[in-house]
């Protein structure tokens, strides 16, 4: 098993719709104009690659990531989705908190996430609970809606869409429109036993993608931050 490894950001890479996605308005205006100068950004996030998920106790999460959690958990139980597993991937450095609950539908063909992450720089801290669900196909195509905006590119296989705070009824809903279209074919069955592997192919697929982009560059170990992999406290 090798081991976990680290990338970090080159904003020149991104391309401009990427840029105003994640920033619109004065702060695409700065993206852009240092794009074109080919001038990076200065970002601090290290995203890792790994060899698989870290699970986690829910009950040994810190109390608001676990109130954060809930409410939309309840919404994936709900609708008769079951609870999986909670897990979290080792960002680097300080100020990074993360963690998500896995769920399963009851026909096993569709998966369901709430993730939470949170940036803390300075005095400022940065939040997001996001929903999101989606399916595999027997042609290699994962399709999937989430209640975040889209921001970055995502690579070809992945049939994605966006529901900018969506509830888990209206993410479903979407979802299952969009199977019953057919475009790939039926939703592939998944089981709880091939969740995490599945989870850890998704998050590396997402690294690599935007690797081969030069967006992500590999970070040497010897200078990642003192503050070591964020486990949830």
């Amino acid at each position: 098993m090798g081991a976990t490894r680290y990338y970090k950001v080159d904003t020149r890479h991104l391309t401009y719709a990427e840029l105003w996605r994640i920033s619109p308005g004065l702060g695409f205006v700065v993206g852009a104009i240092l794009k074109t100068l080919m001038i990076p950004l200065k970002v601090s996030t290290i995203v890792p690659h790994v060899d698989e998920i870290t699970l986690v106790d829910p009950g040994a999460l810190d109390e608001d990531i676990r109130l954060a959690l809930s409410a939309p958990a309840s919404g994936w139980t709900g609708l008769g989705f079951r609870p999986a597993f909670h897990f979290t991937v080792p960002f680097q450095g300080s100020g990074m908190r993360s963690a998500a609950a896995v769920f399963l539908s009851g026909d096993e063909c569709t998966v369901a996430q709430v993730a939470f992450v949170e940036k803390t720089n300075g005095i400022v801290t940065r939040r997001e609970v996001v929903s999101f669900c989606f399916s595999r196909f027997d042609d290699g195509t994962f399709m999937g809606v989430s209640s975040a905006r889209k921001r970055f590119n995502s690579p070809p296989e992945f049939d994605s869409r966006s529901l900018p705070g969506g509830s888990p009824a209206q993410l479903y809903e979407s979802h299952g429109r969009r199977l019953q279209e057919g475009r790939h074919g039926r939703p592939a069955r998944m089981t709880e036993d091939g969740l995490k592997a599945l989870i850890t192919l998704l998050n590396n697929r997402h690294v690599e993608y935007m690797a081969r982009r030069g967006v992500y560059v590999p970070v040497e170990s010897d200078r990642l931050s003192d503050g070591g992999p964020i486990q949830p406290r």
